[in-house]
């Protein structure tokens, strides 16, 4: 990222918020029409709660949104991708095959690689946030200006207990919520090397993605808020 972004010098005035999402989901039992308002309320809540950032929306629907909601998004973000696919997110999008993390990683590699074609995007911080959250009443976006954020991540923690045995045993694992996260512009290279790694270990052992960022991502560099 030292090509793109550097502290020293022409900081914007002005935050990154990827929305990550699929309308035409083929997971869970939400109606298309309820998943897109979803997707409109989160965007929404960026307009409300961070004020002059830029947004970006990736749709990750195997079969693209139709037009109508694209004539309505497009307006409300900066830049609007909707993903091309191969055979592998065809198939990550597939519901049988519960690779819902996976598919999430690739939409995030996806999401980084638009950023670097788009470098007038990347703001101070850049947040990502899923398609169907919206920011809090309770979301103070200054919180993220204290110097000791810069060259870190930020995420929400979740401890879960976890077993593979009938609860015969039991062990206690680290989540990091993936509904909003965030972190330094300086951090996107580490980031964005981290994932195929992240994916392959996510492939291995059908670990979610909340868990596998727990693995991979140096604890030193992360902020629990």
């Amino acid at each position: 990222m030292n090509d793109l972004w550097n502290w020293n010098r022409n900081i914007p005035d002005f935050n990154t918020f990827i929305i990550i999402g699929t309308v035409n989901s083929l997971y869970g039992n939400l109606s298309h029409d309820l998943r897109f308002q979803h997707t409109v309320e989160a965007i929404d809540s960026v307009h409300r709660k961070a004020p002059g950032s830029k947004i970006l929306y990736v749709d990750n629907s195997s079969i693209p949104i139709k037009q109508e909601w694209v004539d309505i998004i497009t307006p409300k973000v900066d830049l609007f991708r909707q993903m091309p696919h191969n055979l592998f997110s065809m198939i990550a999008n597939l519901p049988a095959l519960e690779q819902k993390s996976q598919s999430e990683f690739n939409m995030l590699d996806y999401a980084f690689n638009v950023l670097r074609q788009n470098p007038q995007m990347i703001g101070k911080r850049i947040f990502k946030q899923s398609g169907r959250y919206a920011l809090q009443d309770t979301f103070d976006l200054s919180q993220y200006d204290d110097p000791t954020f810069k060259g870190k991540y930020t995420f929400v923690p979740k401890l879960h207990w976890l077993t593979h045995d009938g609860w015969v045993t039991q062990r206690k694992v680290l989540f990091l919520e993936q509904a909003l996260m965030s972190f330094d512009p300086v951090l996107l290279d580490d980031l964005q090397a981290l994932l195929p790694g992240m994916l392959n270990f996510s492939l291995k052992t059908n670990l979610c993605i909340e868990e596998v960022m727990g693995h991979f991502i140096d604890r030193d560099k992360v902020i629990l808020l």
